[in-house]
């Protein structure tokens, strides 16, 4: 590239940065299509979240836990006993759990979470069916 742009510009020319930009590759209908569903779903779902809770300011953590809980359809995903939605706001009850240990699955992602009593995910038996998945 300096042996190209040494012999365009000259011998004796100087620079110290060369930027070469790259065109973007460009998105089928289809991909785009998906793209805005997505994107409307999460919306969605972020009015709902913000309804609930009366436009009270979250933060991520409690934004994920509630957001969470209305996929699970207000349940502990390992006991399925009810959670009430104050129960997100109190320190140490519940805890979010990867469904496959971040250490194996590598993945945070929202699909390898669920929330779950603290008490619950301490119990043995929510080891058990690990190496199942494996």
């Amino acid at each position: 590239m300096r042996k190209y742009l040494k012999t365009q510009m000259g011998e004796d020319a100087e620079f110290s940065d060369v930027v070469v930009e790259l065109a973007r590759e460009k998105n089928s209908q289809e991909k785009k299509d998906l793209i805005k569903k997505i994107q409307k779903a999460n919306e969605e779902k972020r009015y709902k979240i913000m309804e609930l809770v009366e436009n009270r300011k979250l933060t991520r953590a409690e934004f994920e836990r509630i957001s969470l809980l209305l996929e699970q359809d207000f349940k502990c995903a390992y006991s399925l006993e009810p959670i009430e939605l104050a129960d997100v706001f109190k320190s140490g009850l519940l805890e979010v759990d990867h469904i496959i240990p971040l250490s194996i699955s590598l993945s945070d992602a929202q699909s390898n979470k669920v929330l779950v009593y603290q008490r619950e995910k301490s119990s043995e038996r929510t080891t058990v069916a690990i190496p199942i998945f494996l």
